[in-house]
């Protein structure tokens, strides 16, 4: 197994709240109300899963929840509904970040 279906694997089994309490060590009211939220936007869980990850690995400040809400809104409208073209996604800013860091 390589290490992108692994990850692929576990963003799918693992429920949002769970990402979140083993993240950070508690879900609150409003971890709650984000999940729930970025749900009825018609985000599947594995990938509010891998937006949950990306803000937790490059936002040097946590959650915060209308940044995240945001983003879902806008990967919505990207199309962004697969776990996959969410790593892609992902891994393109990321690709930009650092180009852009590096001038």
């Amino acid at each position: 197994m390589t290490t992108d279906e692994w990850y692929i694997k576990q963003v799918k089994s693992t429920l949002p709240f769970d990402f979140i309490k083993e993240r950070y060590g508690t879900v609150t009211e409003d971890d709650i109300k984000l999940i729930k939220d970025l749900q009825l936007l018609g985000l599947k869980d594995g990938v509010i899963n891998v937006l949950l990850d990306y803000v937790a690995i490059f936002s040097r400040i946590g959650i915060v929840h209308a940044l995240v809400r945001e983003m879902g809104e806008n990967w919505h409208k990207e199309n962004i509904l697969t776990v996959e073209k969410a790593i892609v996604f992902v891994r393109e800013e990321h690709k930009k970040y650092k180009e852009s860091s590096k001038k």
